[in-house]
């Protein structure tokens, strides 16, 4: 490449950089209460230990970052006569709401023995 092929990169302003990561900042805020909230609920309400509602919370996060991963990567190579994500939007996003009950409403499918209670802590 010659000199007057070259690139020139201008230096982005904190400005920019700042409006470019601001629409992270409500979905992040979203995550950080929900983590908050499911903490308490497992500990507080439901009794739990809280290091088993920590990793269970953890879990969650790296479910969350593998399945952004791998549905943007499948997302961007498949292309259908509805678009590249509506398809992907139609079938999850019951899912995604099914989910939230299931994750709130733990007594509605979590039976335990006295055994079990004892063993985590609950």
């Amino acid at each position: 490449m010659s000199e007057s092929e070259e690139i020139i990169r201008e230096q982005t302003s904190n400005i920019k950089k700042l409006l470019f990561g601001s629409p992270r900042l409500g979905t992040s805020i979203v995550l950080g209460i929900e983590g908050w909230a499911l903490l308490t609920l497992y500990t507080s309400g439901y009794g739990l230990h809280p290091f088993l509602a920590g990793l269970a919370i953890t879990m969650g996060y790296l479910t969350i970052a593998l399945s952004q991963f791998l549905l943007g990567w499948i997302s961007d190579a498949k292309y259908t006569k509805w678009g590249r994500r509506k398809p992907y939007i139609i079938v999850f996003a019951p899912l995604l709401g099914i989910s939230i009950i299931f994750l709130l409403l733990l007594d509605w499918y979590l039976i335990l023995t006295i055994q079990e209670r004892f063993f985590y802590g609950c």
